[in-house]
């Protein structure tokens, strides 16, 4: 959004609305942000009103979700985990744009060992699954006994996940974003009760609990679920039809809301963003999944060439060949889907992150950087031949020069909206996989900032010195990022952090001052007396040394 100017004022505006039991405070911060904060003081939210609220998780689980896990469960590969690799290498780690070797497909296809009985039944598996959602009748990807609706933003929380969402749920309203919000909670252990059922509400929010959606998931796929494999659960049991998904460490820049109304996401219903790593899939996938590759060279310095010009199995980049999943890969830290339009690409890249661990995340990757859920919606929605758009632009590193070396603190991901329209007029990855702009084409401004590393854990930065150097020197971890901005991003950051845990700090709104008592597990045995002084002392010395 639009700042008028860099000078702090404070101004109280106050707003009061009635919808059915509910008030909305929006606001300007009395902090001198320029941003209209939104704060949800009622009793419940709207789309609230249908869950109690009680002292212990959802206990009544639903079976109108059994639908998919049979789905899956019918397709299931008899295939023992995937762990042996070739003369014990895994595929190296190198950027798309690397120009110093070939990932070929005599490469590719000499990593990850794939016996010839395991390769059967992972092929009879998924064209089993395949011919299942091709009769499919669902409209939806969702319960069986109601339809999703609506528009809202999804975390994946649970411990640390759940602090560092509250982080990126707080700066939604900060920029004046007043979509709902899900946090999906995966396991009882991991359930909040102050989080979910105190916190959350004032944020027009929720929290989303699996074992009390879908009961005992373990015993219904025989199968241990956790981590990277609940982003597609979220998505399934997600109350909204369309849905921005963001990691709990990935923060917006600038408010979300029009990425829903946006062209690109109206046409495709699937936007992904690009990560920095070459694509190293097996080229067994290829056939595991039915997906024909041509020797015809469509992409990179070899393209329209043929055998008789170069080594196509030693010389060629795999993924250069017609059928194949174009490089960059895919980062799946953030993700916007229609959950209709998009059904049975969810079931697919759901079946893909059911087996992954054991099978298909090392049959995408092969062992290289990220390795994880990241590929499977790409891979899906080409699989079905379903529209998806991955953004061009790639993604920036953001961080700081120390001791005469840059050290990369996040990753700086960018607008999908103007990210589009410059491929529509001609934008394009060029041989090497670099951004060529169209001549009237702008570089797109930065939409999300994914904080991956360090993460946002207080007591983590001080005693690993990312923000106070030897000799009490502070530093800026985020440079840069006030001109995409409009605003000193770090400073609102590390406000909302110091604002929520220091009871001696007042945040960016009243709703950080009801977080101080939060008991977030991450914090169980650290104590925050312990390191609020040195935090209030950082964010004071951002305040009076502006980027």
């Amino acid at each position: 959004m639009a700042f008028a100017s860099r000078k702090f004022q404070r101004i109280g505006i106050v707003i009061v609305l009635v919808f059915t039991g509910l008030y909305f405070l929006s606001h300007q911060s009395s902090s001198g942000f320029h941003d209209r904060v939104s704060q949800f003081t009622g009793s419940t939210p709207d789309f609230l009103q249908d869950e109690a609220t009680s002292s212990t998780p959802q206990s009544s689980p639903s079976t109108a979700y059994d639908w998919v896990f049979q789905l899956i469960n019918k397709s299931k590969p008899s295939v023992g985990q995937l762990t042996e690799y070739k003369d014990g290498e895994k595929a190296k780690e190198k950027f798309a744009t690397d120009d110093d070797f070939v990932f070929s497909r005599k490469y590719l296809s000499n990593l990850l060992n794939i016996d010839d009985l395991s390769y059967r039944r992972l092929k009879e598996a998924h064209a089993s699954y395949m011919a299942d959602l091709e009769i499919d009748t669902h409209k939806s990807f969702h319960a069986d006994d109601s339809k999703p609706s609506g528009e809202g933003i999804v975390f994946v929380g649970g411990i640390k996940f759940s602090w560092l969402a509250l982080i990126g749920i707080e700066q939604l309203r900060l920029l004046g974003c007043n979509l709902p919000i899900e946090v999906f909670i995966g396991d009882e252990g991991e359930y909040e009760h102050e989080f979910c059922e105190v916190i959350l509400p004032k944020y027009n929010g929720r929290c989303t609990y699996l074992p009390g959606e879908v009961g005992d998931l373990a015993e219904k796929l025989d199968a241990k679920i956790s981590g990277y494999q609940y982003k597609n659960l979220a998505f399934l049991i997600s109350k909204f039809e369309k849905i921005l998904f963001l990691d709990a460490d990935n923060v917006p820049l600038k408010d979300p809301t029009p990425l829903f109304k946006s062209d690109v996401f109206k046409k495709h219903g699937l936007v992904i963003w690009p990560d920095a790593w070459a694509r190293t899939t097996t080229p067994k996938y290829y056939e595991i999944a039915g997906i024909t590759v041509t020797d015809n060279i469509v992409r990179g310095p070899h393209k329209g060439k043929t055998a008789k010009d170069v080594n196509l199995l030693e010389d060629v980049t795999f993924h250069d060949f017609e059928g194949t999943l174009p490089n960059p890969s895919s980062e799946s830290g953030m993700i916007l889907v229609d959950k209709t339009k998009h059904c049975k690409t969810l079931l697919l890249s759901l079946y893909y992150n059911i087996f992954g661990p054991k099978l298909y995340y090392s049959i995408f990757s092969q062992g290289s950087a990220g390795e994880g859920d990241k590929e499977t919606f790409i891979a899906a929605a080409t699989v079905l031949g379903a529209n998806y758009y991955q953004v061009l632009q790639p993604f920036k590193f953001i961080g700081y020069h120390y001791d005469g070396q840059f050290n990369s603190k996040a990753l700086g991901q960018a607008d999908p909206i103007q990210d589009y329209k410059n491929f529509l007029k001609g934008s394009h990855l060029d041989e090497t996989n670099r951004i060529v702009n169209a001549d009237s084409a702008k570089e797109p401004d930065i939409q999300f900032m994914h904080l991956s590393y360090p993460k946002l854990i207080p007591f983590a930065l001080l005693n690993d010195n990312e923000i106070i150097k030897p000799g009490n020197e502070h530093v800026r971890m985020y440079l840069s990022t006030t001109e995409h901005a409009g605003y000193d991003f770090e400073l609102r950051i590390f406000q909302i952090v110091t604002g929520a845990l220091c009871k001696d700090y007042t945040g960016p709104t009243p709703i950080s001052e009801k977080l101080i008592g939060l008991k977030l597990k991450e914090y169980w045995g650290q104590d925050p007396n312990t390191f609020c002084p040195q935090l209030i002392e950082h964010t004071n010395w951002l305040k009076n040394n502006p980027e």
